[in-house]
């Protein structure tokens, strides 16, 4: 990137999801002054990528009610995969579009996908399934 600065380039696009540690955000101020960076904003990409800050945000005034029902289950908290409806979606707490997005169709499928996505993020979001079986 300090290269392509250095022979002309005054515009950066961030193609990719920053975060507050990512190298764009650290070169910021390495680089001279009118140089554009275009991309998101750091801070409200972790912010929003928490899905369950997500659900939670988008569940206030007028949307409130209009998403499925959903649970946020820590691995500390595994005992609570029963009260889980199924067919549901289950998805690793942190992470980018749909990846690790499971959709389970049983309680045994349930336990073991939980597991699974327990070993990338601290907690799980679980929400009803609204998709066709």
């Amino acid at each position: 990137m300090l290269s392509a600065i250095k022979a002309g380039a005054n515009v950066l696009w961030a193609n990719t999801t920053l975060h507050s540690k990512h190298s764009l955000v650290t070169l910021r101020d390495k680089v001279p002054w009118g140089t554009k960076f275009v991309g998101q904003n750091p801070i409200d990409t972790e912010k929003y990528e928490d899905k369950a800050y997500t659900n939670k945000w988008l569940e206030q005034g007028e949307l409130a009610g209009k998403f499925p029902k959903s649970w946020l289950i820590a691995k500390h908290e595994a005992g609570r995969l029963q009260e889980i409806e199924v067919p549901a979606v289950l998805k690793p707490i942190r992470g980018r579009g749909s990846h690790g997005v499971v959709k389970v169709v049983d309680k045994s499928e349930l336990m073991k996908t939980a597991e699974v996505l327990w070993a990338e993020s601290d907690a799980i979001l679980a929400e009803v399934s609204t998709l066709e079986r």
